[in-house]
């Protein structure tokens, strides 16, 4: 019994001792540290080393790290914390595998250094921001934005080759380096300064076609050059593009590529030009002096641009001269052109335009006559007729550029046209008068931002409104001799009102060089105040708005050199349908060389804002502004389909294009004896348009032709079968040159349209169809006096005065049971225009 306790204590002292010994050997292990000290040493020795001194274990490659001269002169509490200093900002990587460490190495990727480049293109001479140009930097190509800047969002190398251009201006060719704040200067071809002489440059082409289905965009600087380039140079640039309805002399709503009256649009500055009744087709609601940029979408657009089913003519404006003060001065035997232009503080500019007609300029032999079925002359009384017409506008900008690139502007437009007669008839019993009075009114404004970002995106938001108020009073008594009183025939009134209100913000996401991402939202009010009185007793009164919202996102990308894709998606909400509206776009655009593009484009295009046509007995179209409701106005749709290719070198282009549009949802009001109701109708357009063009030297010729059709059914009509449009013409040829012999100017233009059809009644399938000719020539001289840079020239329109038909609402003033008088129905007839421009 005492031995066995005996060994009992013993174990315990064993077991007691053996405890405190393994405490002691871990604490020992866990204090454990480890000191380096070495100046540049091999890293394979350093571990050697460590490995025979402390015991730790390595696995490494020898040659490998005895190319790496480590200095370290520290203590380390750990073995990981050795060996993480020891390899620190070394290609080298360690991985533990129980208690051996394994270093092995990593590759260093070196990330390479990236250079960007943006910059803005300016007008030499005014500072004007270059919108719309193209841009080729390094083989990489883009496109300057409304503000003209351009950015290559990203390139290994640090030197940018650049060539520039702009339509009429001479094209750049520069090096630059990696900056983002390149202001880069296009020279004007036509600044008229003997001093500066420019080698080894040219002018870029006065078009540009190509680089979009549809799209045409148009060289401002040449119309002026044109014969009428007064106060309509901007449209007689217009008329002149294949698709474009010449033959109809239509100043403001276009025509394009067969469109109805009302679906396609005009927009300056951002907001629309409605268009005044511009009873002189000489003057349009657009002063040239104001126009800089012109882009023609006559149909395939992108989503970016609606709501309209028809085309799309985008006028930007001039930004004013940011540089020195000028004053221009036009006078001519219509009318009277002033602007001023003041730059503030070298960043901004103002802007102040007045045109004034200071004659009446309707002539008494314009108001014609036409007798029907009767062949009696004593039945015919002489007429006494006194017209008259006024115009006035006046146009206000103000525009900051930013040393960021960033623009600033706010664009106002206020016009007014007033036309009236009166007339006087004597018949044997008794005295018929008349007065007419139409007062119309154009607003429109303009409040815009847009920025360009560091890292290539852009973003810009806008509002605008525009309205056009028109008021018509007809007074219409017959005074009786016998009497001695005045029996009134006639009392009527009428209100025409329409306007527009958009906020709208976008913004564009460079995703890369051949990738980007657009995107938009809008929200646009419209209102429409439709108004009849007869003896101050209300006939008839529509007044409605739509709230709509929309928006549009569009994805851009290049599949390698040559193809471009863009397909997009454009909605709109109108409160006046509650419905959405969806409506997909699609593009390819193919190049298939320096000289060679392909294009093609298909979409959906809604509209909300229409106009309805009324149409009487006699087959008088009249048209009003109305909203949509889906119910007894429908909202109108359009599929577009255009594909063309153009052919472009050494200043020569040739150009085909093709295109079919199928409409619904055409609203026409027919208001006769037999029938007074609203029918709903259709619509389709098809044609192609050909362009050859040629610029040498400083000449310019070109010759485009249309050939279209489009047709119209109505379930009013008797045969139940298409008929053609009023707008309808099967084919157009238009012959253009413009040439330059030192400081003389000479231009002339012809075009033959085939005709229009002109049906004796409503429901009348016959109609008549009288051809359209019309040649014009101008002639201009440049010369100095002092300071001033002046033009004296002469524009004679309709040389042969050929009597054309004039595509309008003709005014018809009932005579008698059997004769009708028309007012405004000739186009342009033998017209000299004789001006004087100055420039300070």
């Amino acid at each position: 019994m005492d031995l066995l306790l005996l060994k009992q204590k013993c174990l315990n002292k064993y077991i007691l001792i053996t405890v405190l010994l393994s405490t002691l050997y871990c604490s020992n292990a866990i204090a454990q540290s480890y000191t380096v000290n070495c100046e540049k040493k091999p890293l394979n020795q350093v571990l050697i080393e460590l490995r025979e001194r402390d015991q730790l274990q390595f696995s490494f490659d020898d040659n490998l790290l005895s190319q790496f001269d480590i200095t370290i002169n520290a203590e380390f509490n750990s073995s990981d914390q050795l060996v993480s200093r020891l390899i620190e900002n070394l290609p080298l990587k360690y991985e533990k595998s129980g208690e051996v460490f394994v270093i092995y190495p990593f590759e260093v990727k070196t990330p390479k250094k990236v250079y960007s480049c943006s910059g803005q293109l300016l007008e030499k001479g005014s500072g004007n921001p270059l919108p719309f140009s193209h841009v080729l930097i390094n083989n990489y190509n883009t496109v300057t934005d409304v503000k003209g800047v351009f950015v290559l969002p990203e390139s290994e190398d640090s030197i940018f080759k650049i060539s520039a251009s702009h339509l009429g201006c001479y094209m750049l060719d520069t090096t630059v380096t990696s900056d983002t704040k390149h202001l880069l200067y296009l020279t004007p071809a036509s600044i008229g300064l003997k001093e500066i002489t420019i080698q080894q440059s040219k002018v870029n082409t006065s078009y540009q076609l190509g680089e979009q289905s549809g799209l045409t965009k148009l060289n401002h600087y040449i119309a002026k050059y044109l014969p009428g380039n007064g106060d309509n140079s901007v449209f007689n640039l217009l008329r002149l593009q294949p698709g474009i309805l010449a033959a109809g002399e239509q100043s403001n709503d276009l025509v394009i590529w067969g469109s109805a009256e009302g679906t396609s649009r005009v927009i300056f500055d951002g907001f629309t030009i409605w268009g005044l009744r511009t009873v002189s087709d000489n003057i349009s609601t657009v002063n040239p002096y104001l126009a800089k940029n012109i882009e023609v979408m006559k149909g395939g657009y992108d989503v970016q641009h609606g709501d309209m089913s028809g085309g799309i003519v985008n006028i930007i404006g001039s930004n004013g001269n940011q540089e020195k003060a000028g004053a221009n001065l036009f006078v001519n035997n219509q009318t009277l052109n002033a602007m001023v232009e003041v730059p503030i503080f070298k960043k901004s500019s103002m802007m102040l335009a007045y045109r004034q007609s200071y004659k009446n300029l309707i002539d008494a032999n314009s108001i014609r006559f036409v007798e029907r079925y009767n062949s009696n002359p004593e039945n015919v009384y002489p007429l006494d007729v006194k017209p008259d017409y006024q115009f006035y506008d006046i146009n206000l900008k103000y525009t900051l550029q930013g040393d960021n690139k960033d623009l600033f502007f706010v664009s106002l437009l206020t016009a007014k046209d007033n036309f009236s007669y009166f007339l006087n008839q004597e018949r044997e019993k008794s005295e018929i008068k008349e007065n007419s009075q139409e007062d119309n009114k154009q607003n429109g404004g303009t409040i815009f931002y847009g920025k360009t970002w560091k890292n290539g995106n852009s973003s810009d938001i806008k509002l605008s409104y525009s309205s056009l108020n028109s008021d018509v009073d007809k007074v219409r008594g017959a005074y009786i001799f016998r009497k001695d009183v005045t029996n009134p025939r006639r009392d009527d009134s009428n209100i025409d009102n329409v306007s527009e209100l958009e906020l709208r913000s976008s913004h564009n996401f460079l995703i890369s060089k051949v990738h980007n991402i657009q995107t938009g939202l809008a929200l646009i009010e419209n209102r429409v105040v439709l108004q009849e009185d007869s003896f101050s007793y209300n006939l008839f009164k529509y007044e409605e708005q739509d709230l709509r919202f929309n928006g549009f996102i569009q994805d851009a990308i290049k599949l390698g050199a040559r193809l471009e894709l863009k397909a997009g998606l454009r909605f709109n909400y109108s409160s006046n349908v509650n419905k959405i509206y969806c409506d997909p776009r699609a593009s390819l655009h193919y190049k298939a060389n320096s000289r060679i593009k392909l294009n093609f484009a298909i979409g959906k295009y809604h509209q909300f804002l229409v106009k309805s046509s009324v149409v009487d007995d006699d087959g008088s179209y009249k048209y009003s502004w109305v909203i949509s409701d889906n119910s007894t106005i429908p909202v109108m749709l359009s599929n577009h389909t255009v594909a063309g290719i153009t052919y472009s070198h050494k200043g020569f282009t040739a150009s085909m294009e093709s295109f079919y549009k199928k409409n619904e949802g055409q609203t026409r009001y027919v208001k006769t004896r037999k029938l007074d109701d609203v029918f709903i109708g259709k619509s389709r357009s098809y044609g192609i348009d050909f362009l050859v063009k040629k610029e040498f030297k400083k000449h310019n010729i070109w010759a485009s032709y249309s050939l279209g059709k489009t047709e119209e059914l109505f379930s009013y009509f008797r045969d139940e079968e298409y008929r053609r449009a009023p707008q309808d013409q099967r084919h157009e040829l238009k012959l253009a040159g413009l040439f330059s012999i030192r400081d003389f100017y000479m231009s002339g233009n012809y075009v033959y349209g085939s005709g229009l059809p002109y049906y004796t009644s409503f429901s009348n399938p016959e109609y008549t169809e009288t051809p359209y000719n019309r040649f014009d020539i101008s002639l201009i001289y440049k010369f100095n006096i002092s300071k001033l840079d002046t033009e004296l020239g002469l524009s004679i329109l309709n040389v042969f005065d050929t009597d054309n038909t004039k595509y309008s609402s003709f005014e018809r003033i009932p005579y008698n049971q059997l004769s009708t008088i028309f007012t405004n129905s000739e186009s342009i007839p033998f017209t000299p225009l004789l001006y004087l421009k100055m420039q300070l």
